[in-house]
């Protein structure tokens, strides 16, 4: 019984469930919000709590960049299916490549390109560098994610698809709770962004797009979001592309 007893014990400290009493002598259990969130998106409860618990020990950044790069650290290193993700070592020397490069692609950022170099040289591939590399090349250069697009970065998409795919789960959870205060307001304003920003890459949203994007996704029906998003957003950004830019007071 003692393993059980630490399991409730654990889902009760980290506000997954609560005790209700049901009788005079009795109690049980019940869901917190926090709990059927967690349940719903099927994310594991010890990696989320240990996502909070890492996230809860830094201190707010100080620009948009720093939060983004920050959150993917801290994701990549904890979330076993992102720190565990395979790559050929054929590969590894280009996703540290990109890595190193914070995710920009295009050119005109000759400083960072120079570290990646460097760094990419000198620095052994370490768990989660795949992850790291993928989703700081969907936040810093989204306009690589075309439709037709088969390397990102020197990086085949293919190899990047599975990490990108597990993402957006655990950035959600994150997001959800700013409405339950269980997290600082960066995160889950940060995570909000980025995981739609991932999830619908293709289409290739830059930061501070993931409010038209959830706009797009509550004007279409569940079964068709995957064709109907990218063609609200495309409509959207087309029409009334002037009205969608940065969120005052955030740079790139």
């Amino acid at each position: 019984m003692t393993p059980l007893r630490q399991a409730v014990d654990f889902l009760v400290d980290g506000d997954f469930v609560e005790r209700v009493h049901t009788g005079d002598d009795d109690f049980g259990f019940v869901p917190t919000v926090l709990g059927m969130v967690t349940g719903r998106l099927m994310v594991s409860p010890t990696v989320c709590h240990r996502l909070r618990e890492v996230l809860s020990s830094i201190d707010v950044p100080k620009t948009a960049d720093d939060a983004e790069r920050q959150l993917i650290d801290v994701l990549a290193e904890h979330v076993p299916k992102l720190s565990h993700a395979a790559v050929s070592e054929a590969l590894e020397s280009r996703v540290l490549h990109l890595k190193w490069a914070h995710g920009f692609i295009d050119r005109g950022h000759d400083e960072l390109e120079a570290q990646a170099h460097s760094g990419a040289e000198t620095a052994a591939y370490l768990p989660g560098d795949l992850a790291r590399a993928a989703m700081l090349a969907v936040a810093n250069s989204p306009n690589a994610f075309r439709r037709d697009a088969r390397t990102i970065g020197g990086v085949p998409y293919a190899t990047m698809s599975a990490v990108l795919g597990e993402a957006p789960r655990y950035l959600h959870w994150l997001s959800c709770q700013g409405f339950l205060a269980t997290v600082h307001p960066w995160v889950a304003i940060v995570a909000a962004d980025l995981s739609r920003r991932i999830r619908w890459r293709r289409c290739q949203p830059p930061r501070g797009s993931g409010r038209l994007l959830w706009m797009c996704e509550q004007m279409a029906t569940a079964a068709h979001a995957d064709d109907v998003v990218p063609m609200l957003w495309a409509a959207a950004t087309t029409r009334f592309a002037a009205l969608f830019v940065l969120p005052r007071g955030l740079r790139r």
